[in-house]
C-alpha cells in the first residue's frame, strides 16, 4: 500500500496543461495557493506476469481555484493490469 500528499502552488503567471497551454490566468486573483491532493494506492501481484493496481485520490482545490473557477472537490479512482512478458 503507497500513499502519496502534494500540494500545488502558482509558479508564472497562471495554471497550465501538460501540453503548456493555460488553463486558466492568475487574472482577478491574487491567490497563490492552487491545490493539494492526498492518494493511496494498492498493488497485487497475481503472478510473475501480471500485476493488478488500484489507486484513490481526492483532490482539494486552493484558494486559487476557489477564486478563479467553481473550485470543487474532485474524487478519481482508478484501476489497471500491469502485463509484463
Amino acid at each position: 500500500m503507497l500513499r502519496d500528499a502534494t500540494m500545488c502552488w502558482l509558479w508564472r503567471d497562471g495554471l497550465y496543461s501538460a501540453s503548456g497551454g493555460i488553463v486558466d490566468s492568475e487574472q482577478g486573483t491574487r491567490a497563490r495557493y492552487i491545490s493539494a491532493h492526498a492518494a493511496i494506492q494498492g498493488q497485487w501481484k497475481l503472478n510473475r506476469h501480471a500485476t493488478l493496481l488500484v489507486e484513490y485520490l481526492h483532490f482539494f482545490p486552493g484558494e486559487f481555484l476557489h477564486q478563479s473557477t467553481a473550485g470543487h472537490n474532485i474524487n478519481y479512482l482508478t484501476e489497471w493490469l500491469d502485463l509484463r512478458f
